[in-house]
């Protein structure tokens, strides 16, 4: 049986609000709750990509990226887009609150890939050697990459099991396995090994060791809302129906990721290992950028499907606006810290990574724009329109290979930063212009985005005062000081502009729920 019971009770509270805005707030919600634990894994990421890389230096860290990016990319082939099937079919099948259907989805949508990435991890594992030495040119690569092999099948099946979460609107279970207890395991687990002496080897064992028990923690609380110990033959297995819609989604997502990793695989093929771990240290940088686009795209999947299945197409325009506009206000004082201090960020991973400052700053707007056109592929995907994702996924995977061997042949770590903020700029208006016309005109900005706006400017023209008036010799302190600065007059100038009716909702909810838990505080016995 169901457990947690009272699905739809958890789902969504009983109350007198609105439908549209439960939708915010169940969006508002589990989107921060995605983000919270997207911030924590960016923190320890960032931090061990840090550490990693003042012990090894800038080649070591990059065969170490490298590898992880060819198993990434293995991972995400053994998916077959079935995981975006579950985030759309479960919510439907919990509506109607079909058991046995669940059981099929969950064992089409994690069962099968699972099986297939023990297959494909036998195959890499075998062709490490031709693969590190004729196609990198690496033989060095070969143990690192055999080991990072082994957490493709475990990948997988995290992967689907998080899916499942997320059908389920239980989005916290994939905060504790895969963000804080993956990322507190790994980080532990290398500075030991890298403290006796071990090298780039002992992080792929620490990665191995960590996603194991991420795995095995979404296993259990993936049990523990719907229980897995029931009879195989009872499952209602719709495998037409998921596939019919998984398949395109598959090659999209697929293409997704291997063109959005292409940079670093041309770098690689190039032999330029040192620009690899610095376009590495780049992306890690730049990752804080999407994670709140991320977290609200994750959240927001079963929300659109739902509203789209069900014609309410005003909740979905709101739902999408206001999304978006919460990620841009995130991203710009991002942004902005990026283009003011990119050396002094870089600097932290050592004096050899600063050289991809403009490089990162390139980047940085690519993600810009990402962000100010919200999550459109997705709004494409889940109102049933996987078949046009896939060709915004080919064209995408077609301007990323032109761009990378063009630019990046020619300028190297700065032409893979060109190549992926084009080809970002290309598919992301791509996607918008489809949803424009597929969905009545849907935009997703509208006229409250001037204010976060207006605020960056504000606050650009400030700190560049602050910098040209005031000298500081170490880069370092000059982020700790200016940065703050940045962010309070941002943050206060968007406050003073006022905020709109979803962010007061949002704000209100929040207060009363301190409230609540305040006043809920057990009283001292006597």
């Amino acid at each position: 049986m169901l457990q947690d019971a009272s699905i739809e009770s958890k789902v969504v509270p009983q109350s007198s609000r609105p439908t549209s805005d439960k939708n915010i707030v169940i969006a508002a919600k589990g989107g921060a709750i995605l983000f919270l634990g997207e911030l924590f894994t960016y923190i320890t990421g960032f931090l061990l990509s840090v550490i990693i890389a003042r012990f090894l230096g800038a080649e070591q860290f990059g065969l170490y990226r490298l590898s992880l990016t060819v198993t990434s990319i293995a991972a995400a082939a053994c998916l077959m887009g079935l995981d975006g099937g579950l985030a759309r079919f479960i919510p439907i099948a919990v509506k109607q609150r079909s058991e046995n259907r669940i059981w099929g989805l969950i064992q089409v949508g994690v069962g099968i890939p699972f099986l297939i990435s023990l297959i494909l991890t036998s195959i890499l594992i075998l062709m490490a050697e031709p693969i590190s030495i004729e196609v990198f040119k690496k033989p060095s690569l070969i143990p690192v990459f055999r080991m990072l092999c082994f957490i493709i099948p475990l990948t997988v099946l995290a992967d689907g099991l998080s899916s499942v979460t997320r059908g389920f609107k239980k989005v916290q279970y994939d905060v504790y396995s895969r963000s804080i207890a993956f990322q507190v395991t790994k980080l532990l687990l290398t500075i030991s090994l890298l403290s006796v002496g071990m090298d780039v080897l002992g992080v792929a064992i620490s990665h191995n060791v960590a996603i194991t028990i991420a795995t095995l923690m979404m296993l259990f609380f993936v049990n523990r809302i719907f229980s897995l110990k029931r009879p195989v033959k009872n499952a209602q297995r719709n495998i037409r129906e998921i596939f019919h819609f998984s398949l395109p989604l598959y090659f999209g997502r697929l293409l997704y990721q291997f063109s959005r990793q292409l940079e670093m695989l041309v770098l690689g093929i190039l032999a330029v290992f040192s620009d690899v771990g610095i376009y590495a240290a780049i992306l890690r940088l730049s990752n804080i950028g999407i994670m709140g686009l991320n977290a609200l795209q994750k959240i927001s999947e079963p929300l659109i499907s739902e509203l789209h299945s069900q014609g309410k197409e005003d909740e979905l325009r709101r739902l999408y606006q206001t999304t978006t506009k919460w990620s841009l206000t995130f991203n710009l004082p991002i942004f902005l810290t990026v283009l003011f201090f990119a050396d002094n960020l870089l600097s932290i991973f050592g004096e050899n990574f600063t050289g991809g400052a403009t490089g990162f700053i390139i980047l940085s707007s690519g993600l810009l724009f990402r962000a100010s056109t919200g999550f459109c592929g997705t709004v494409v995907n889940m109102t049933g329109h996987t078949r046009l994702g896939l060709f915004n996924s080919i064209v995408y995977v077609a301007a990323a290979i032109i761009l990378d061997f063009v630019l990046i042949s020619r300028w190297q770590l700065i032409g893979a930063a060109m190549a992926g903020t084009l080809t970002m700029i290309i598919v992301n208006t791509l996607a918008t212009t489809e949803v424009f016309f597929l969905n009545g005109g849907l935009l997703p900005f509208n006229r409250s985005f001037l204010k976060p706006i207006t605020a960056a400017f504000l606050s650009a023209g400030l700190i560049f005062i602050l910098t040209q008036s005031f000298s500081v010799d170490s880069p370092l302190l000059q982020l700790a000081i200016f940065t703050p600065i940045l962010w309070f007059v941002y943050g206060a100038i968007v406050y003073l502009l006022k905020l709109s009716k979803e962010d007061r909702l949002i704000l209100s909810e929040l207060f009363s729920r301190i409230k609540k838990s305040e006043n809920s505080e057990p009283t001292p016995k006597l």
